[in-house]
């Protein structure tokens, strides 16, 4: 109707720097309704839970969380998402997985499973390939009943490390890919232009006691 109707609001405390809690409501009835809550843990400076909790009438109860795992390198490895049930407890209910690079920050293999009551069952896969540190290749594979879909995307750079072309493409099988959609990037030098500054120059220089 040309006008701006409230729909949600985001409130963020801290803890130092961190962040502590996200509380997020939604405008209904003509005011805020709580929504959402999400609790920020730490662990020598890195997250390790994130809590998010649903309303329980003036309260809060969890309702999911989700644990993160770090190698020696400070790397993330694992995400693990667990949902509290009606009376507990915490059950499983997807999780991601990661390995890199030898000893670099490059993530070469990305692993996303759902708990399916019994066992974890994939989703999908991401394996990257990288050259020169920069990402040159990266195979999506999707898991269904049945049957998988691959999906493949190939980055290009300038000598600059700017990324210049990416193609995606879709797999038939055995290896192949047909090309589905291309991006083109083109990069300019940019100045800082002033049209008044010719106005502002000053005729002479002096030099004051301090």
């Amino acid at each position: 109707t040309g006008t701006w109707g409230n729909q949600f609001l985001s409130t963020m405390t801290y803890n130092g720097s961190v962040l502590a809690t996200t509380t997020t409501q939604m405008w209904a009835s003509g005011m805020w309704n709580n929504f959402r809550k999400n609790v920020y843990t730490y662990s020598g400076g890195r997250l390790i839970e994130d809590m998010s909790q649903a309303p329980a009438g003036p309260s809060w109860a969890d309702a999911e969380r989700t644990t993160y795992s770090y190698d020696g390198s400070g790397r993330m490895t694992l995400a693990l998402s667990e949902r509290w049930g009606a009376s507990g407890p915490w059950t499983n209910w997807y999780k991601s997985e990661y390995s890199y690079d030898g000893s670099t920050t490059n993530e070469t293999l990305e692993v996303n499973s759902t708990w399916d009551g019994a066992e974890w069952d994939l989703t999908y896969t991401d394996t990257s390939r990288y050259a020169a540190n920069l990402r040159s290749e990266l195979v999506s594979v999707y898991y269904y009943t049945g049957f998988e879909s691959v999906l493949r995307s190939l980055y290009y750079y300038d000598g600059n490390g700017n990324l210049i072309e990416d193609i995606e493409q879709g797999g038939a099988g055995g290896g192949v890919y047909f090309n589905n959609l291309r991006g083109v990037y083109v990069y300019t030098t940019a100045g800082i232009f002033d049209d008044d500054a010719a106005d502002a120059m000053p005729s002479s220089f002096s030099l004051s006691q301090n």
